[in-house]
C-alpha cells in the first residue's frame, strides 16, 4: 500500500466496533471500540476515542478514554486523557491529563 494512504473519520461520523490496519488513522469524529494499528492514530481537538487502543504511535489533541498500548505517544495541550497507558518502556501508567506530554 502506498505510504500516503490514510483513513479519516469526519466530525459528523461515529464509528463503533473494531478497527485494524496498517495505515494512519485520523479521528475528528467519535470512535468507540477496539483499535489495532501498525501505524499512527491521531485524535483531532474535536475527536473522541473510547476503548482499547493498540498502535505504533498515538497523537492526542482531543479526548481519549480507555486502555492504550503504543510505542510512542504525544499529548498536546488540548488533550483530555483518562487512560491506562503502556507506552514504550512505561508500563501500567494511569493518566488523567489535560496538559502537554511526550511519552
Amino acid at each position: 500500500m502506498p505510504a500516503n494512504d490514510s483513513t479519516y473519520i469526519s466530525p459528523e461520523t461515529r464509528v463503533s466496533g473494531s478497527l485494524s490496519g496498517d495505515v494512519d488513522v485520523t479521528v475528528a469524529g467519535q470512535l468507540d471500540g477496539e483499535v489495532n494499528l501498525t501505524a499512527t492514530l491521531t485524535i483531532t481537538e474535536q475527536g473522541r476515542v473510547d476503548g482499547t487502543l493498540v498502535a505504533d504511535e498515538i497523537v492526542v489533541h482531543g479526548t481519549l478514554t480507555g486502555t492504550v498500548r503504543a510505542k510512542r505517544a504525544h499529548l498536546s495541550p488540548s488533550a483530555r486523557v483518562t487512560a491506562d497507558l503502556d507506552v514504550g518502556d512505561r508500563k501500567s501508567t494511569r493518566l488523567n491529563s489535560s496538559h502537554e506530554s511526550h511519552l
